[in-house]
């Protein structure tokens, strides 16, 4: 999965700020979303979600709601709390 460190505006940093949690959620549905070999139109179909809406949240462009966060999760196989749990970087 894509962790928030390895986005440079998210890196950890002196001085840099706290990531918003829409900034976590758009890293982390995007990385498990890639992990699961889901394209967004495939999680459209498994999640009842439009586009429009996919698309605004993997942009770190919306607010989401608990329900909308659930669907998403569930055809990731991932809990809610995964979705907002920043990642550290990965090694190697």
């Amino acid at each position: 999965m894509t962790s928030v460190a390895m986005v440079p505006w998210l890196t950890d940093w002196p001085g840099a700020p706290t990531p918003r949690l829409r900034d976590i959620l758009a890293v982390n549905l995007r990385g498990a979303r890639a992990e699961a070999g889901l394209t967004q139109l495939q999680i459209i179909n498994l999640s009842c979600i439009a586009m429009r809406h996919i698309s605004n949240i993997e942009g770190a462009n919306a607010n989401v709601t608990i329900e909308l966060l659930e669907a998403l999760a569930r055809p990731l196989d991932r809990t809610p709390a995964e979705l907002l749990t920043p990642r550290p970087p990965r090694r190697g």
